[in-house]
């Protein structure tokens, strides 16, 4: 009996490095991307702005003239100071995927111990975590915006990820009322606002919630009113901007049928990006273990709350898409929006999944594994490569090494150009991709040949809106683009 009890730790100490090589394994290529990454299109205009006007001058232009969205305003004017992020575009992708795995930890920890009310150890709480950002990850519809191009990323992502930690502080206020908590949590709402207008909805309902939980506390109640006093003055700075009028308004209107297949089709995209992943499941199946051995005490407090939390849910989905659409006139929403959706019905669905669980197997034994148990270990291994991503990050990362040499040489040439105010004369960027790729192995080169999924477009001049910023940015007289035959 010794020697099996032996055996066993053995072989889960085992399944355990497994674990975590897997998990190396599968991050490996994000945390490599960033540095074959370079900036495109939008990224120019701030930095443009910024040579000739001073920082605060920029963010009033753009807020009378383009948008309200001042958090970004902000972010890419004092990122972008003396070209910070053009010289470094890795720093962004790799604060934003650490910063969305901490928030993940930390959002997971705050809503166990002082949502529910449950202690669980630290190797539980950082593998949740893990596991909750994984299954982020692997249901982003466009990753190429979410974490790799500057100007979507610090709009969706970057506070998707501050939404989290706020989330998790009021948790923890809450439970505790400990000062600094609210104080934080009122500096990311007015950051939160002002990233874009679907967190505008998100920091409303959020805030409603809050208030219906707590309107019977009158000390809490006090701070909700202080709450509501800031999103509303955020709100108004935001909605009121003369450069939102003027940018929805060039925006062309579209007949009413199209606001309601904009709005309908989002649906399917969001919960397919979701349940499609067997890591979703494996997810549920592990929140349910944690949560089992304290049904009871769940079951007392929100065992009848699974319709206020579909109505939540529900409603708080069809206004961040509605509101958009409207906005945008019956066009269909951009991927890089529908990530946020996705990230957040992630959340919702993994709460209507476990209390559903935890209702249905009320009266009977479950089968439940250990997080230790070598069987779970294999079954985690399994799903965690059962999708889309890994394949998707390898192909980014081998074709974004060969083509970053382009890029790099592209690069030299704009600059030798620029400073001579001349013409760049610059090869066909397929081209200099055949050249690149004629002497390797044919499936290496097809891959290479290939646009990374995780980028956007590694050709400079593929549009008429990338060159006319490349031109302005670089003090380019014209550029001429030969075709291989003038090689």
């Amino acid at each position: 009996m010794i020697k099996e009890n032996n055996l066993d730790r053995y072989s889960v100490k085992k399944f355990s490095s497994v674990i975590w090589v897997s998990i190396i394994l599968f991050l490996f290529p994000l945390f490599l991307l960033p540095f074959f990454n370079y900036p495109s299109t939008d990224d120019f205009y701030i930095p443009d702005l910024i040579r000739s006007m001073g920082f605060w001058e920029v963010q009033n232009h753009v807020y009378q003239n383009w948008g309200a969205r001042y958090s970004f305003n902000f972010i890419s004017a004092f990122g972008n100071w003396n070209h910070f992020v053009l010289n470094h575009y890795y720093f962004h992708s790799m604060a934003l995927i650490i910063g969305q795995l901490i928030a993940s930890v930390f959002f997971i920890h705050n809503f166990l111990k002082y949502g529910l009310s449950l202690t669980i150890s630290k190797s539980e709480k950082w593998f949740l975590g893990l596991v909750f950002y994984l299954v982020q990850l692997v249901s982003l519809p466009e990753m190429s915006t979410w974490y790799f191009w500057f100007s979507s990323a610090i709009t969706y992502s970057l506070p998707t990820i501050l939404l989290f930690f706020q989330l998790g502080l009021l948790f923890r206020y809450y439970q505790k009322r400990d000062l600094w908590s609210i104080f934080v949590i009122l500096i990311l709402t007015v950051i939160l606002v002002g990233s874009n207008e679907v967190f505008v909805v998100i920091q409303g309902v959020t805030l409603f919630v809050f208030a219906m939980l707590t309107y019977r506390n009158k000390v809490i109640f006090r701070v909700v009113l202080l709450m509501v006093l800031v999103l509303s003055l955020s709100a108004g700075f935001y909605l009121l901007s003369s450069g939102n009028q003027y940018r929805f308004g060039i925006i062309p209107s579209k007949s009413p049928v199209f606001y309601v297949l904009s709005t309908l089709v989002q649906f399917p995209i969001i919960f397919w990006s979701i349940f499609k992943n067997p890591l979703f499941w494996f997810f549920g199946f592990t929140v349910f273990m944690v949560l089992k051995p304290y049904q009871e005490l769940i079951l007392s407090r929100f065992g009848n709350s699974l319709r206020y939390i579909l109505f939540v849910f529900f409603g708080l989905l069809i206004l961040t898409i509605v509101i958009p659409v409207i906005g945008l006139k019956g066009s269909m929403l951009p991927l890089r929006l529908v990530n946020v959706l996705v990230v957040f019905s992630v959340m919702s669905c993994m709460a209507v999944f476990a209390l559903l669980a935890l209702k249905r197997f009320q009266k009977r034994e479950t089968l439940l594994l250990n997080f230790s148990s070598k069987y779970f270990l294999i079954v985690f291994v399994v799903v965690l490569f059962a999708n889309h991503f890994t394949a998707d990050s390898y192909q980014s990362l081998i074709s974004a090494f060969y083509r970053s040499k382009i890029h790099s040489k592209q690069l030299e040439a704009m600059k030798r150009a620029g400073e001579e105010k001349g013409v760049l004369r610059i090869k066909n960027f397929n081209c200099e991709l055949d050249e690149l790729t004629e002497n390797q192995n044919v499936t290496l080169a097809k891959i290479v040949k290939e646009n990374p999924p995780f980028f956007m477009s590694f050709d400079f001049f593929s549009d008429e809106n990338s060159l006319e910023f490349l031109i302005k940015h670089y003090g380019l007289e014209k550029v001429i683009i030969e075709d291989c035959k003038n090689d």
